[in-house]
């Protein structure tokens, strides 16, 4: 199946970037606060990660949500054919590629289709920079900082990322939107922010150099 293949092309780069890191699969997951056991499901293609999940994962090994898309090398101009976008499937939710790999890009352009009840995840997030939510039609809910905004056709959102937040599709039929990720906190101090151990630290810093910068990579 499709879905099965994106499940499976989403955990090989998983696990090829955390083995590039030099992570053990209970590093990672002391990085971002999930469990060993997701990750290793997730790596194996038998759990679709939630948005907030592959955020969370991304920021962990210092890469753009994109990197789970595609790698494309850096180019001063990203031109992609409606038919011709990346996608990946994460648990209810479409997400297609909207445009990456330009050198030093702080922006994730991403086009989302929720399934009715779909959700960004079971908990509220928080992290640098700010989103952005078009609302293309349907209903989305979202959360900030505890307030909570209805997005109908043509209505749009942009927030604060350190705020709680988090949305999820409020209607009775698929809802779909442009969703922008932008983030200004430098991969590193980002990557030490979700670090929860000296020992997840030890198994980065011991090899006394900065992991290798991905520049297409979400």
């Amino acid at each position: 199946m499709k879905e099965k293949g994106i499940l499976l092309d989403v955990g090989s780069k998983l696990r090829a970037m955390r083995q590039q890191r030099g992570l053990s699969i209970r590093d990672l997951a002391n990085a971002c606060d999930l469990s060993a056991n997701t990750i290793s499901l997730i790596e194996r293609g038998q759990m679709a990660p939630s948005i907030v999940t592959l955020q969370k994962l991304a920021m962990a090994l210092e890469v753009k949500i994109s990197f789970f898309f595609e790698e494309p090398a850096d180019k001063g101009v990203s031109f992609v054919k409606a038919n011709q976008r990346d996608q990946v499937r994460s648990d209810g939710i479409l997400m297609e590629n909207l445009g990456t790999g330009l050198a030093d890009q702080t922006m994730e352009l991403i086009f989302l289709q929720l399934d009715v009840k779909a959700k960004s995840g079971t908990k509220r997030a928080s992290h640098s920079g700010h989103e952005f939510i078009f609302c293309l039609e349907g209903e989305i809910d979202c959360e900030v900082n505890g307030r909570r905004y209805l997005l109908q056709k043509g209505d749009s959102i942009l927030f604060e990322a350190q705020l709680s937040h988090r949305w999820h599709n409020a209607g009775n039929s698929e809802a779909a939107a442009i969703y922008v990720l932008q983030t200004t906190e430098d991969r590193t101090e980002s990557l030490n922010h979700h670090l929860a151990t000296t020992k997840s630290r030890q198994a980065i810093q011991k090899r006394g150099e900065r992991p290798a910068r991905v520049r297409a990579g979400n």
